[in-house]
């Protein structure tokens, strides 16, 4: 019951804020022009800033593991590309083809997988996530442009896809990150103090906006792709790297920010990317709302499992 209450903490206020975004479509508060110019602003200014603070304040050295950080970079990358081969065959239109890969591959790792090991673990689960999103983060922002640009039409335009990456936001803040956490530079704290009030502001902006432009109405033109993305997101891609990890002889904390590496419903910051990088917006934010509602039972099981073997 207490990995219950955990889950449903950290699952519940993402529900309530995406519900009050949809509340103020449906009283006219606002309409879809408004979330349309909301989602930049997102995409643009706040992710980008949440992205880079959440790396930029990552202290990996301390708790570096090259075994469990290259396990968790090469299972993602293994990922990626069964998901370019196995997707495409089943879903013939390019732009969804992009949505749904970014759907199963990109955990909202940052938001919620970071606080659920934390709360099964505390702060030595805190630390160990934390090092892990120098990684994480930097690959799911990459190969989401990159999957999005291939998919953007039926032929793929290789120096657009460049492009695409080189002028991604949350790349830019992730290369950024990563550059001052290698040669050691340390920001002001007045700077980072204000960065850090710009980046709360990135997920319930988001997960606001997402609600206003959600619409139950639409959700069953996509039915067939949002039920593979959230079986593929919630179940079969856990069930698998969970279970490797645990071969590879993982266990505790490791083994925890493995499950949420990979169990963690689908990244919020997919709905304003697929926005901007021309995918299919209403299915991505489709994906969001009922992948993160649905991982809270998916996220409970993998968690009473695992304890149940004696693994976390």
């Amino acid at each position: 019951m207490e990995n219950l209450q955990v889950s449903f903490a950290a699952v519940f206020p993402i529900f309530l804020t995406v519900a009050l975004g949809y509340m103020l479509r449906i009283c006219k508060v606002w309409g879809e022009p408004t979330v349309t110019k909301l989602n930049g602003l997102v995409f643009r200014v706040f992710l980008p800033v949440h992205v880079f603070l959440s790396i930029y304040k990552s202290d990996f050295s301390s708790v570096f593991n090259g075994k469990f950080v290259a396990f968790v970079c090469i299972s993602i990358a293994v990922l990626f590309v069964l998901l370019s081969l196995v997707i495409p065959l089943a879903e013939p239109e390019p732009r969804r083809r992009g949505v749904m890969i970014q759907g199963i591959l990109r955990s909202n790792f940052v938001i919620l997988g970071m606080p659920l090991v934390a709360a099964v673990f505390g702060d030595e689960g805190s630390a160990a996530a934390a090092a892990m999103i120098a990684f994480v983060v930097p690959m799911f922002n990459v190969l989401s442009v990159v999957t999005l640009e291939i998919n953007r039409s039926a032929k793929p335009d290789l120096p657009h896809i460049l492009l695409g990456i080189a002028k991604n936001p949350l790349i830019v803040a992730s290369v950024l990150a990563v550059l001052c956490q290698a040669v050691g530079l340390r920001l002001p704290q007045l700077l980072t103090g204000t960065m850090t009030d710009w980046g709360k502001i990135a997920t319930p902006l988001a997960l606001v906006s997402l609600g206003g432009s959600f619409q139950f109405s639409r959700v069953r033109s996509g039915i067939r792709q949002l039920v593979t993305v959230v079986l593929g997101r919630l179940v079969l891609v856990p069930a698998v790297f969970v279970a490797l990890g645990a071969l590879f002889g993982f266990r505790g904390v490791e083994l925890m920010v493995i499950a949420a590496v990979f169990g963690a419903p689908t990244a919020v910051s997919s709905f304003p990317m697929a926005q901007e990088e021309g995918g299919d917006g209403e299915l991505a934010g489709q994906i969001v709302v009922f992948t993160s509602v649905l991982s809270m039972f998916s996220l409970f099981g993998i968690i009473f499992l695992l304890k149940t073997l004696a693994l976390i």
